[in-house]
C-alpha cells in the first residue's frame, strides 16, 4: 500500500495576490479510506511552481497543453502537521514573486527523514543494483522494494491564475478538478527522461485516478528493463521480441501505458514496438490528454487510446490479429466484472491462434509464440483472488513474479503468465 496526498479541498482557478488561498489535504491511500498511523504526525510542506508560457491557459483547460517540464518552484515551507483522517482547512500564501495573470501550481510534499530532502517527486529509479541472488532469502529481496512508497507521494494542483485586487472586487470561488502526479525517471540508457506528468480528476471516478497497481508496477518495470535487478522471463522476453505489441487492459489515466513506452521508446534494442492503451470510452479524455502531454518523452513509442469494453463480443480492429503482450494494473477491484475480463482475455487469446494459423497455412513459418500476460494486483477483498482459477480454465496460469511493499499493509503482487496451447 502507498499513501499519498490528497486535496479534500483543493485551489481555486483563479486567486488574489494579496489575500490567502483555503485549502484542505490530507494523506491517505489510494482509495482515501486508510490513514498513517503515526503519533507525531506527518509534516506537509508546500511549494509555488510556476507554470511556463506553454502550460494550460485556464484551470480547466486539458493537459494536452502541459508544460513539458516543472517551471521554477520556491523553496518549500511547512504547511501543517497531518495527523489521522483530518480535513483541516489551512491558508496558503501566494508567491511572494507573483504576477497579475501569472499561473503558479501549488505543490505539496513531505520531507522524510531517511531521504534527507523533500520528496517533490515520485521516484521510479530502481532500488539498488543488487542481483537476486545476493539475498538468503526472498523475504530479504521483498524488502528491498519497500523504500519505493515508503514515502508519501506528493500532489500538484492544477494552475491557480493570480489576479490584483480592489476593493469591492470579488472573484468566482470555482474549484479545481485535477491535480498532477509527478514520475521521476531514471537514466534511460545514458538518456534523461522526464519528469513523467499524469494528470488524474479530484472526483472517486474509478477510471480517472492513479491507482497502488499502477504505481508498484511501473517502479517494477522501470527496475527490472533498466537492468538493475535480474529480468524475469516475461522481460527478457519482451526485450527479445525487439517489435511487439503491447495491450494494456484498463488503461485508466495511462500511467503504466506512459512507463512502458518510455522505456521502449528508448531501450537501445528495440525496432518499432506499439502500445495500445485500452479503457471504456469514459476514460478516453484523460487518457488521451496524458498521452499528448508526455509524448515528447516518447520519440519511437506513443500510446494509442483505444476503447475497449469488457462486455463487447468484439475486439477493436486494432488488436484483431492478436497481441503479444497484455498488461493489467488494479483491475480486479469490482468482482462481477470478472467473467466478461475473462472473456475479454479468452478473445485475446483466440485471434493470436488464428492468426497463427493463418500464417503457418500461408508459409509455414515458425509458430508464432503464446499470448503472454502481466497482472499488478494489491488485495482489497479476498474474493477478488478466484480470478486466478478463472484465467485457469482458459489456458492462462498467472504465478507471482515479485511483490512492491510500499508503506506497510497489502502490498502490490506482480504475476506473469503465458496462455497455453490448444
Amino acid at each position: 500500500m502507498f499513501y499519498y496526498i490528497h486535496f479534500t479541498r483543493p485551489p481555486p482557478e483563479q486567486a488574489f495576490l494579496s489575500h490567502s488561498l483555503r485549502i484542505a489535504p490530507n494523506i491517505a491511500n489510494d482509495l482515501r479510506t486508510e490513514f498513517p498511523k503515526t503519533n507525531e504526525g506527518i509534516d506537509i510542506y508546500y511549494a509555488w511552481v510556476k507554470a511556463s508560457e506553454n502550460s494550460r491557459k485556464s484551470a480547466s483547460t486539458s493537459a494536452a497543453g502541459a508544460s513539458r517540464a516543472l517551471g521554477p518552484m520556491t523553496p518549500p515551507l511547512k504547511l501543517m502537521t497531518c495527523k489521522g483522517e483530518t480535513y483541516e482547512k489551512v491558508p496558503v500564501f501566494p508567491p511572494k514573486d507573483a504576477r497579475e495573470g501569472e499561473r503558479w501550481q501549488l505543490l505539496l510534499c513531505t520531507k522524510p527523514a531517511r531521504l534527507g530532502k523533500h520528496a517533490t517527486s515520485v521516484d521510479l529509479s530502481p532500488p539498488s543494483s543488487r542481483s537476486s541472488k545476493d539475498f538468503d532469502t526472498q523475504y530479504e529481496r521483498d524488502a528491498e522494494w519497500s523504500d519505493f512508497g515508503a514515502h508519501v507521494f506528493p500532489i500538484l494542483s492544477e494552475p491557480v491564475l493570480f489576479r490584483k485586487g480592489a476593493p469591492g472586487k470579488t472573484l468566482a470561488e470555482k474549484k479545481q478538478v485535477q491535480n498532477e502526479r509527478i514520475l521521476k525517471f531514471p537514466s534511460l540508457w545514458g538518456t534523461s527522461v522526464g519528469p513523467l506528468r499524469i494528470t488524474e480528476h479530484l472526483s472517486y471516478d474509478l477510471d480517472k485516478k492513479v491507482w497502488d497497481s499502477g504505481m508498484g508496477l511501473s517502479h517494477w518495470l522501470v527496475s527490472t528493463m533498466v537492468g538493475a535487478l535480474d529480468a524475469p522471463p516475461i522481460i527478457r522476453s519482451l526485450m527479445d521480441s525487439k517489435s511487439p505489441t503491447i495491450l494494456e487492459l484498463g488503461a485508466g489515466t495511462g500511467l503504466v501505458s506512459l512507463v512502458l513506452s518510455a522505456l521502449l521508446s528508448h531501450h537501445p534494442e528495440m525496432s518499432s514496438p506499439k502500445v495500445i492503451a485500452t479503457d471504456l470510452a469514459s476514460a478516453m479524455e484523460v487518457l488521451g490528454n496524458n498521452i499528448t502531454a508526455n509524448d515528447h518523452w516518447l520519440p519511437t513509442v506513443r500510446p494509442k487510446a483505444v476503447v475497449l469494453d469488457w462486455d463487447d463480443e468484439t475486439l477493436p480492429v486494432e488488436v484483431q490479429e492478436g497481441v503479444d503482450f497484455i498488461i493489467m494494473a488494479d483491475v480486479t477491484y469490482n468482482t462481477d466484472s470478472f467473467p466478461a475480463l475473462i472473456g475479454t482475455l479468452s478473445r485475446l487469446s483466440r485471434s493470436r491462434k488464428g492468426l497463427a494459423r493463418q500464417t503457418n497455412q500461408a508459409v509455414q513459418p515458425p509458430q508464432l509464440p503464446e499470448t503472454t500476460a502481466l497482472l499488478a494486483y494489491k488485495e482489497r477483498d479476498p474474493d477478488e483472488r478466484r480470478l486466478w482459477d478463472m484465467a485457469l480454465a482458459i489456458g492462462l496460469r498467472l504465478d507471482e513474479v515479485a511483490r512492491v511493499r510500499g508503506a506497510g499493509g497489502h502490498p502490490v503482487e506482480i504475476y506473469a503468465g503465458t496462455f497455453q496451447p490448444s
